[in-house]
């Protein structure tokens, strides 16, 4: 499983990963955290574009890829501070809750928690957190490539910190899950 703070973060930090894992047959799964709205909602269907064909150049098919749809640059770091764990945050573009593409014949990808719970997420460090949780008690992945919390990257070091949390309530709910995880990106 390669964790991915942005659309293109995967393709810099661990395409050969991805290759080489495909090509021994092994199932990859890519999470991408936010929905790369930075500079304007219209710029997330373009950089998910992007990443689905970066990935299946690699071999990895869209089926393959968990989009969370959280908001690019102003959501992670201040959610995952919160004292109020419902807190609802904006992204810069000024939305405030995940969203999808599942209805775009080019992308086909919906927002995760819209796929497992049937509504889509607001931004709130409750909701980020029960995504990775329940991505890894599903997939319960053998081996995890992410970022470093040590990053100077807000969303990098915030993704790696809501993983690790994640990862210790899946451990404590099922204590017969191990994994090896590695700061790659």
């Amino acid at each position: 499983m390669v964790i991915a703070p942005h659309e293109d973060d995967e393709t810099i930090a661990c395409a050969g990963i991805i290759r080489k894992a495909l090509e021994k047959g092994q199932k990859v799964k890519l999470v991408l955290v936010t929905n790369g709205d930075y500079n304007g909602s219209h710029r997330s269907r373009e950089r998910l574009i992007k990443t689905i064909n970066a990935m299946a150049e690699l071999g990895l098919s869209r089926e393959h890829i968990i989009y969370f749809g959280y908001g690019d640059g102003t959501v992670l770091a201040p959610a995952y501070k919160a004292a109020d764990q419902d807190e609802i945050f904006h992204s810069r573009d000024g939305n405030s809750a995940t969203y999808g593409f599942a209805d775009d014949p080019e992308i086909l990808i919906g927002d995760c928690h819209y796929e497992i719970f049937n509504k889509h997420a607001d931004y709130t460090r409750r909701n980020i957190l029960a995504d990775f949780t329940t991505v890894l008690w599903i997939e319960m992945p053998g081996e995890i490539y992410l970022p470093s919390p040590m990053e100077s990257h807000r969303d990098h070091s915030t993704t790696a910190l809501f993983f690790m949390e994640a990862l210790h309530n899946v451990i404590f709910g099922f204590s017969t899950f191990t994994a090896a995880y590695t700061s790659a990106l």
